[in-house]
């Protein structure tokens, strides 16, 4: 009995926290100019914001990336809108500390479909998101 007790207070608060991310989740929802990308989805919490770089085959891109309870985004900025979003599930992404010293604000993440490296502004950045 007392396990059940656990699990129903568990999942209240879980419902109450995606319930207080309802606004910032339509909020974002609306600057995605993709309707392929639902951001409002049930159960789903917002947690962090931020800007990037991504490093790609020959050059370092701008972009913003999003990180929800249950997905981690990455799309690219035109004008004051998000365009060709691409989500991974959290489930499936492993994030590791780039190896060498000198580079102490890069992250490798690596998922079944895509890997890349992204770099952040600072250090300190990177050990938030990476928290």
């Amino acid at each position: 009995y007392e396990r059940q007790l656990k699990d129903f207070a568990e999942k209240n608060m879980n419902l109450a926290a995606s319930i207080d991310s309802i606004p910032k989740l339509e909020q974002l929802s609306k600057m995605f100019s993709s309707d392929s990308f639902q951001v409002v989805v049930p159960g789903r919490r917002f947690i962090l914001q931020g800007s990037i770089l991504k490093h790609c085959r020959k050059e370092m891109i701008k972009r913003e990336i999003f990180l929800f309870s249950d997905i981690f985004v990455y799309a690219q900025i035109k004008g004051k809108k998000y365009t060709n979003p691409q989500s991974f599930d959290l489930i499936y992404l492993n994030v590791k500390e780039y190896p060498n010293e000198e580079k102490q604000n890069l992250l490798i993440v690596l998922t079944p479909r895509k890997s890349f490296v992204i770099q952040f502004s600072s250090i300190e950045e990177r050990k938030l998101w990476l928290k």
